[in-house]
């Protein structure tokens, strides 16, 4: 009997990662994925944690904790680049998650919020977890562009580099606020994939949909 509830409390401790796991073994994953399926096993290892079922003691529930909190933050916060929170913020089906510095439930500070029309004048997320993605995708992403010279986009073949930095973050800030041209979710059945390559030629969408088509299509 022990034995048994020894056991049922290890597979309860690992069932989340190992879900995660074999979801990351999908032939679409993306870095957003990435994103999504550790914020799901993190809300699982929260609700487990939290509850007295299991019977854990205090400080194996911490220990779990810290472990999590640990992997959560090296791969966003301390990460050497920002893939994957950049990633999830440009799947348009997720951008309104971001609503706060640490989407992480053992932060207690992760919001969800559903925003279905533009018209308010505020950002829906942070504005430091906004300038975290968009150094990234400013930086990283555009510079890499840029560095290919003469095989880079059409669209930015003939612009200089500070022109499309600036017109970027426009971009960016109008994405997250739902501005238009990019009020509207994917239709049902539209990948994310098409729904940015039908902003591509969008003069107020162009840049942020070029280096948007790539991250979001692997």
């Amino acid at each position: 009997m022990w034995l048994q509830l020894e056991l049922t409390k290890i597979v309860a401790i690992l069932e989340p990662i190992a879900r995660s796991i074999k979801c990351f073994k999908l032939l679409h994953t993306t870095p957003a994925d990435v994103m999504v399926f550790w914020m799901a096993a993190l809300a699982s290892y929260e609700k487990i944690l939290s509850s007295s079922v299991l019977k854990l003691p205090r400080s194996i529930v911490e220990d779990i904790r810290a472990i999590l909190n640990k992997q959560f933050n090296e791969m966003t916060k301390d990460a050497p680049s920002d893939c994957y929170a950049a990633t999830f913020l440009l799947e348009p089906r997720y951008r309104d998650a971001l609503a706060n510095d640490k989407p992480n439930p053992f932060a207690h500070s992760f919001i969800i919020r559903t925003r279905h029309a533009s018209g308010g004048s505020d950002i829906p997320i942070k504005r430091s977890t906004l300038q975290h993605v968009g150094s990234y995708l400013v930086e990283v992403l555009l510079q890499n562009e840029y560095a290919l010279k003469d095989l880079r986009h059409p669209i930015l073949h003939s612009m200089p580099a500070g022109l499309a930095s600036g017109a970027l973050n426009q971009q960016i800030i109008a994405y997250v606020r739902r501005d238009y041209p990019f009020n509207q979710d994917p239709a049902l059945g539209e990948s994310t994939c098409d729904w940015w390559s039908n902003l591509v030629h969008h003069s107020g969408a162009s840049i942020l949909a070029v280096r948007s088509i790539l991250p979001s299509n692997y």
